[in-house]
Protein backbone atom coordinates (compact mmCIF):
# COMPACT_ATOMS: atom_id res chain seq x y z
CA UNK A 1 0.00 0.00 0.00
CA UNK A 2 1.75 3.28 -1.03
CA UNK A 3 1.31 6.91 -1.29
CA UNK A 4 -2.78 7.99 -0.80
CA UNK A 5 -4.26 5.63 1.25
CA UNK A 6 -1.21 4.97 3.84
CA UNK A 7 -1.34 8.75 4.31
CA UNK A 8 -5.67 8.57 5.01
CA UNK A 9 -5.27 5.64 6.55
CA UNK A 10 -2.30 7.26 8.97
CA UNK A 11 -4.73 10.37 9.54
CA UNK A 12 -7.75 8.55 10.25
CA UNK A 13 -6.46 6.27 13.23
CA UNK A 14 -5.85 9.01 15.56
CA UNK A 15 -8.93 10.14 14.97
CA UNK A 16 -10.78 6.75 15.32
CA UNK A 17 -8.84 6.34 18.56
CA UNK A 18 -10.55 9.21 19.61
CA UNK A 19 -13.84 8.62 18.32
CA UNK A 20 -14.05 5.50 20.76
CA UNK A 21 -12.41 6.82 23.27
CA UNK A 22 -15.71 9.29 23.32
CA UNK A 23 -18.06 7.22 23.32
CA UNK A 24 -16.57 4.44 25.64
CA UNK A 25 -17.78 4.63 29.48
CA UNK A 26 -15.34 5.04 31.87
CA UNK A 27 -15.02 1.92 34.55
CA UNK A 28 -14.62 2.84 38.29
CA UNK A 29 -11.25 1.55 39.08
CA UNK A 30 -11.52 -0.60 42.35
CA UNK A 31 -10.09 0.65 45.89
CA UNK A 32 -7.66 -1.60 47.21
CA UNK A 33 -6.64 -1.69 51.02
CA UNK A 34 -4.44 -4.18 53.25
CA UNK A 35 -5.10 -5.19 57.12
CA UNK A 36 -3.26 -7.31 59.45
CA UNK A 37 -6.16 -9.67 61.46
CA UNK A 38 -4.85 -9.85 65.00
CA UNK A 39 -4.46 -13.04 66.08
CA UNK A 40 -6.38 -12.29 69.66
CA UNK A 41 -9.14 -10.89 69.13
CA UNK A 42 -12.06 -11.85 66.97
CA UNK A 43 -12.88 -9.11 64.89
CA UNK A 44 -10.18 -6.38 63.46
CA UNK A 45 -11.38 -3.53 61.49
CA UNK A 46 -10.73 -2.76 57.93
CA UNK A 47 -10.80 0.75 57.98
CA UNK A 48 -13.25 0.37 54.72
CA UNK A 49 -16.50 1.93 54.93
CA UNK A 50 -18.92 -0.43 52.56
CA UNK A 51 -22.27 0.88 50.78
CA UNK A 52 -24.95 -1.58 50.25
CA UNK A 53 -23.99 -2.52 46.10
CA UNK A 54 -20.59 -2.45 46.57
CA UNK A 55 -18.72 -5.25 44.41
CA UNK A 56 -15.88 -6.76 47.41
CA UNK A 57 -12.98 -8.46 46.69
CA UNK A 58 -11.04 -9.85 49.85
CA UNK A 59 -7.81 -12.41 49.09
CA UNK A 60 -6.27 -13.28 52.55
CA UNK A 61 -3.22 -15.40 53.17
CA UNK A 62 -0.85 -16.58 56.42
CA UNK A 63 -0.49 -18.40 59.48
CA UNK A 64 -2.55 -18.85 62.76
CA UNK A 65 -1.24 -21.10 65.13
CA UNK A 66 -4.85 -21.74 67.26
CA UNK A 67 -3.34 -24.69 69.48
CA UNK A 68 -2.22 -28.20 68.82
CA UNK A 69 -2.39 -30.84 65.90
CA UNK A 70 -4.14 -29.47 62.80
CA UNK A 71 -4.90 -26.61 64.00
CA UNK A 72 -1.61 -25.19 65.01
CA UNK A 73 -0.75 -23.77 61.60
CA UNK A 74 -4.22 -22.76 59.66
CA UNK A 75 -4.62 -20.60 56.85
CA UNK A 76 -7.86 -18.32 56.19
CA UNK A 77 -9.53 -21.70 54.68
CA UNK A 78 -9.72 -23.09 57.83
CA UNK A 79 -11.59 -26.69 58.36
CA UNK A 80 -15.24 -27.92 57.52
CA UNK A 81 -17.83 -27.50 60.18
CA UNK A 82 -18.01 -31.02 61.97
CA UNK A 83 -18.71 -33.24 65.02
CA UNK A 84 -15.04 -31.95 66.32
CA UNK A 85 -16.19 -27.71 66.11
CA UNK A 86 -19.89 -29.31 67.99
CA UNK A 87 -17.99 -30.73 70.85
CA UNK A 88 -15.77 -28.25 71.33
CA UNK A 89 -18.87 -26.15 71.70
CA UNK A 90 -20.53 -28.20 73.69
CA UNK A 91 -17.59 -29.97 76.14
CA UNK A 92 -15.71 -26.58 76.58
CA UNK A 93 -19.01 -23.94 78.20
CA UNK A 94 -15.96 -21.47 79.38
CA UNK A 95 -15.06 -20.94 75.55
CA UNK A 96 -17.17 -18.09 73.73
CA UNK A 97 -19.37 -19.50 71.67
CA UNK A 98 -18.30 -19.68 67.93
CA UNK A 99 -18.78 -16.28 65.84
CA UNK A 100 -20.37 -18.27 62.91
CA UNK A 101 -21.59 -21.56 63.44
CA UNK A 102 -22.24 -23.89 60.53
CA UNK A 103 -18.95 -22.71 58.40
CA UNK A 104 -15.28 -23.82 58.77
CA UNK A 105 -14.41 -23.61 62.00
CA UNK A 106 -10.86 -21.13 62.68
CA UNK A 107 -11.40 -19.79 59.07
CA UNK A 108 -11.55 -16.19 57.93
CA UNK A 109 -14.96 -14.18 58.22
CA UNK A 110 -16.67 -11.05 58.07
CA UNK A 111 -19.34 -8.89 58.60
CA UNK A 112 -20.81 -5.08 57.68
CA UNK A 113 -21.37 -3.40 60.84
CA UNK A 114 -23.13 -5.24 63.12
CA UNK A 115 -24.83 -7.63 60.59
CA UNK A 116 -24.70 -11.14 60.59
CA UNK A 117 -21.50 -12.80 59.84
CA UNK A 118 -20.54 -14.90 56.60
CA UNK A 119 -17.38 -17.15 55.50
CA UNK A 120 -14.51 -15.43 53.70
CA UNK A 121 -12.01 -17.99 53.21
CA UNK A 122 -8.63 -17.64 51.48
CA UNK A 123 -10.84 -15.69 49.00
CA UNK A 124 -14.04 -14.53 48.04
CA UNK A 125 -15.86 -12.17 45.92
CA UNK A 126 -19.28 -10.46 47.05
CA UNK A 127 -21.99 -7.98 46.94
CA UNK A 128 -22.56 -5.85 50.28
CA UNK A 129 -25.98 -6.18 51.13
CA UNK A 130 -26.08 -3.17 53.68
CA UNK A 131 -23.85 0.13 54.58
CA UNK A 132 -20.93 -0.04 57.15
CA UNK A 133 -17.68 -0.57 58.13
CA UNK A 134 -16.37 -3.92 57.04
CA UNK A 135 -15.03 -6.31 59.94
CA UNK A 136 -12.52 -9.06 59.15
CA UNK A 137 -12.94 -11.52 61.85
CA UNK A 138 -12.05 -15.08 63.23
CA UNK A 139 -14.23 -18.45 63.09
CA UNK A 140 -12.56 -19.12 67.00
CA UNK A 141 -14.39 -19.58 69.99
CA UNK A 142 -11.04 -19.13 72.03
CA UNK A 143 -8.08 -16.89 70.80
CA UNK A 144 -6.37 -16.20 74.18
CA UNK A 145 -3.59 -18.69 72.88
CA UNK A 146 -3.43 -17.83 69.25
CA UNK A 147 -0.18 -16.17 67.81
CA UNK A 148 0.44 -15.44 64.00
CA UNK A 149 -1.37 -13.39 61.91
CA UNK A 150 -3.32 -13.41 58.67
CA UNK A 151 -3.01 -10.79 56.01
CA UNK A 152 -5.78 -9.33 53.93
CA UNK A 153 -6.38 -7.33 50.84
CA UNK A 154 -9.84 -5.59 49.66
CA UNK A 155 -10.50 -4.84 46.66
CA UNK A 156 -13.53 -2.39 46.33
CA UNK A 157 -15.70 -0.84 43.39
CA UNK A 158 -18.74 1.15 43.89
CA UNK A 159 -21.69 0.87 43.17
CA UNK A 160 -22.80 4.71 43.26
CA UNK A 161 -22.62 6.10 40.51
CA UNK A 162 -20.26 9.95 39.92
CA UNK A 163 -22.46 12.71 40.44
CA UNK A 164 -22.99 14.62 37.01
CA UNK A 165 -21.58 18.22 37.08
CA UNK A 166 -23.76 21.41 36.30
CA UNK A 167 -22.03 21.67 33.03
CA UNK A 168 -22.74 18.26 32.22
CA UNK A 169 -25.70 20.05 29.22
CA UNK A 170 -23.17 21.48 27.73
CA UNK A 171 -19.88 19.27 27.70
CA UNK A 172 -22.71 16.44 26.12
CA UNK A 173 -23.73 19.18 23.41
CA UNK A 174 -19.41 20.18 22.76
CA UNK A 175 -19.06 16.22 22.64
CA UNK A 176 -22.09 15.58 20.40
CA UNK A 177 -20.73 18.05 17.98
CA UNK A 178 -17.38 16.57 18.08
CA UNK A 179 -18.48 13.26 17.17
CA UNK A 180 -20.76 14.56 13.86
CA UNK A 181 -17.28 16.24 12.93
CA UNK A 182 -15.38 13.25 13.25
CA UNK A 183 -17.77 11.08 11.61
CA UNK A 184 -17.93 13.73 8.79
CA UNK A 185 -13.97 13.59 8.47
CA UNK A 186 -13.82 9.61 8.61
CA UNK A 187 -16.56 9.19 5.71
CA UNK A 188 -14.04 11.62 3.73
CA UNK A 189 -11.09 9.81 3.87
CA UNK A 190 -12.96 7.02 3.07
CA UNK A 191 -14.80 8.22 0.19
CA UNK A 192 -11.06 9.46 -1.02
CA UNK A 193 -9.67 6.07 -0.68
CA UNK A 194 -12.50 4.22 -2.22
CA UNK A 195 -11.93 7.07 -5.20
CA UNK A 196 -8.16 5.74 -5.05
CA UNK A 197 -8.71 1.95 -4.97
CA UNK A 198 -11.40 2.37 -8.30
CA UNK A 199 -9.07 4.44 -10.34
CA UNK A 200 -6.00 1.97 -9.85
CA UNK A 201 -7.89 -1.62 -9.54
CA UNK A 202 -7.17 -2.07 -13.20
CA UNK A 203 -3.83 -1.18 -13.05
CA UNK A 204 -3.53 -3.86 -9.85
CA UNK A 205 -5.39 -6.73 -11.77
CA UNK A 206 -3.14 -5.72 -14.54
CA UNK A 207 0.19 -6.22 -12.38
CA UNK A 208 -0.62 -9.05 -9.70
CA UNK A 209 -4.03 -10.07 -10.05
CA UNK A 210 -5.23 -10.40 -6.16
CA UNK A 211 -6.27 -14.83 -5.62
CA UNK A 212 -9.87 -14.95 -4.74
CA UNK A 213 -10.41 -11.34 -5.09
CA UNK A 214 -9.18 -10.28 -2.23
CA UNK A 215 -8.34 -6.25 -2.04
CA UNK A 216 -4.60 -5.58 -1.15
CA UNK A 217 -5.13 -2.07 0.66
CA UNK A 218 -7.69 -3.55 2.62
CA UNK A 219 -5.98 -7.44 3.41
CA UNK A 220 -2.56 -4.69 4.21
CA UNK A 221 -4.43 -2.67 6.78
CA UNK A 222 -6.47 -5.43 8.12
CA UNK A 223 -3.33 -7.85 8.77
CA UNK A 224 -1.40 -5.18 10.61
CA UNK A 225 -4.41 -4.31 13.12
CA UNK A 226 -4.91 -7.94 13.75
CA UNK A 227 -1.13 -9.04 14.78
CA UNK A 228 -1.49 -5.91 16.76
CA UNK A 229 -4.56 -6.05 18.78
CA UNK A 230 -4.51 -9.81 18.58
CA UNK A 231 -8.36 -9.51 17.58
CA UNK A 232 -10.00 -12.72 16.42
CA UNK A 233 -12.40 -13.01 12.93
CA UNK A 234 -14.48 -15.64 11.75
CA UNK A 235 -12.68 -19.05 11.07
CA UNK A 236 -14.36 -18.64 7.21
CA UNK A 237 -12.41 -15.91 6.67
CA UNK A 238 -9.17 -15.86 4.93
CA UNK A 239 -7.26 -12.77 4.66
CA UNK A 240 -4.81 -12.47 1.34
CA UNK A 241 -2.31 -10.04 1.04
CA UNK A 242 -0.75 -9.57 -2.21
CA UNK A 243 2.11 -7.16 -3.62
CA UNK A 244 3.02 -6.22 -7.40
CA UNK A 245 5.84 -7.42 -8.89
CA UNK A 246 9.61 -5.53 -7.86
CA UNK A 247 7.60 -3.36 -5.33
CA UNK A 248 8.47 -3.19 -1.56
CA UNK A 249 5.18 -2.49 1.36
CA UNK A 250 6.08 -1.25 4.36
CA UNK A 251 2.67 -1.46 5.61
CA UNK A 252 2.14 -5.00 6.37
CA UNK A 253 3.97 -7.72 8.28
CA UNK A 254 6.58 -8.52 5.97
CA UNK A 255 8.35 -5.41 4.53
CA UNK A 256 11.39 -7.13 2.74
CA UNK A 257 11.78 -10.19 0.60
CA UNK A 258 15.14 -10.14 -1.35
CA UNK A 259 17.22 -13.22 -3.29
CA UNK A 260 21.11 -13.45 -2.59
CA UNK A 261 22.43 -15.54 -5.53
CA UNK A 262 19.76 -17.42 -6.19
CA UNK A 263 20.93 -19.64 -2.57
CA UNK A 264 19.35 -17.43 0.18
CA UNK A 265 16.09 -15.81 1.39
CA UNK A 266 16.20 -13.18 3.18
CA UNK A 267 12.79 -11.55 4.95
CA UNK A 268 12.36 -8.57 6.89
CA UNK A 269 9.07 -8.28 9.09
CA UNK A 270 7.69 -7.11 12.22
CA UNK A 271 4.08 -6.73 13.76
CA UNK A 272 4.08 -10.29 14.56
CA UNK A 273 3.19 -12.12 17.76
CA UNK A 274 5.53 -14.07 19.63
CA UNK A 275 6.49 -17.44 18.11
CA UNK A 276 4.63 -17.11 15.02
CA UNK A 277 5.21 -19.57 12.59
CA UNK A 278 5.70 -18.55 9.11
CA UNK A 279 5.72 -21.26 6.14
CA UNK A 280 7.23 -20.02 2.85
CA UNK A 281 7.26 -21.50 -0.72
CA UNK A 282 9.30 -19.81 -3.77
CA UNK A 283 8.48 -21.03 -6.81
CA UNK A 284 9.11 -20.22 -10.68
CA UNK A 285 7.32 -20.66 -13.51
CA UNK A 286 4.37 -21.68 -11.05
CA UNK A 287 6.83 -25.04 -10.54
CA UNK A 288 8.00 -24.89 -6.67
CA UNK A 289 11.62 -24.60 -5.96
CA UNK A 290 12.23 -24.55 -2.47
CA UNK A 291 10.12 -24.34 0.87
CA UNK A 292 10.48 -23.87 5.01
CA UNK A 293 9.93 -22.05 7.38
CA UNK A 294 11.06 -20.04 11.15
CA UNK A 295 9.26 -18.38 13.53
CA UNK A 296 8.77 -14.93 13.92
CA UNK A 297 9.81 -12.83 16.78
CA UNK A 298 7.99 -10.58 18.92
CA UNK A 299 8.30 -6.71 19.64
CA UNK A 300 5.75 -5.17 17.88
CA UNK A 301 7.45 -2.25 15.14
CA UNK A 302 10.93 -3.26 15.76
CA UNK A 303 12.04 -4.63 12.85
CA UNK A 304 13.55 -8.40 12.43
CA UNK A 305 15.44 -9.88 9.65
CA UNK A 306 15.53 -13.75 8.79
CA UNK A 307 17.60 -15.23 6.29
CA UNK A 308 17.11 -18.73 5.04
CA UNK A 309 19.19 -21.22 2.95
CA UNK A 310 17.08 -22.53 -0.01
CA UNK A 311 18.80 -25.53 -0.35
CA UNK A 312 18.59 -25.46 -4.12
CA UNK A 313 19.94 -23.10 -6.80
CA UNK A 314 17.18 -20.95 -8.02
CA UNK A 315 17.24 -20.16 -12.49
CA UNK A 316 18.31 -16.44 -13.52
CA UNK A 317 16.16 -14.00 -15.53
CA UNK A 318 17.57 -15.17 -18.99
CA UNK A 319 16.52 -18.41 -18.01
CA UNK A 320 12.93 -17.54 -15.99
CA UNK A 321 12.01 -13.59 -17.17
CA UNK A 322 9.29 -13.76 -15.09
CA UNK A 323 11.93 -14.23 -11.64
CA UNK A 324 10.65 -16.01 -8.69
CA UNK A 325 7.67 -16.01 -6.59
CA UNK A 326 7.18 -16.11 -2.84
CA UNK A 327 4.84 -16.60 -0.49
CA UNK A 328 4.22 -16.89 2.79
CA UNK A 329 1.54 -18.14 5.16
CA UNK A 330 0.83 -17.56 8.68
CA UNK A 331 -1.96 -18.21 11.31
CA UNK A 332 -2.90 -15.46 14.31
CA UNK A 333 -5.62 -16.70 16.83
CA UNK A 334 -6.76 -18.98 14.23
CA UNK A 335 -7.07 -16.76 11.49
CA UNK A 336 -4.90 -18.04 8.35
CA UNK A 337 -2.68 -14.98 6.57
CA UNK A 338 -1.03 -14.98 3.30
CA UNK A 339 1.34 -12.31 1.36
CA UNK A 340 2.86 -13.17 -1.83
CA UNK A 341 5.33 -10.99 -3.96
CA UNK A 342 7.66 -11.61 -7.36
CA UNK A 343 11.30 -10.77 -7.02
CA UNK A 344 14.61 -11.14 -9.16
CA UNK A 345 16.81 -14.08 -8.04
CA UNK A 346 19.67 -11.73 -8.35
CA UNK A 347 21.88 -15.20 -10.09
Amino acid sequence: MHGAPRRILWAIAPILALSVALASPASAAPTVSHVTLQSRQIYTSSGVTLHAGDSVTIHAAGRIRFGGGKIRNMTPQGIPWGPKCDAIARNEPRHNPWPKKGVSCWSLIARIGTGTPFEIGPAKTFRAAESGVLLLGLNDNFVDDNTGQWNATIAVTSATAPTTPATSTAAKKSSSGLVIVIVAIVVVALLALLLWRRRNAKRRRAESPPPGGADPVLADASVALLAESGSEAPAAAVAVLTAPPETDSIDVNIFEVEFSNGLTLRVGYNHFPEGTELQWRVSQNRVTAATGSFVAKGGGSTNHLETVPLGVKLEGRQTMPDGADVQFDWSINGVPFRYSVRRDPNC
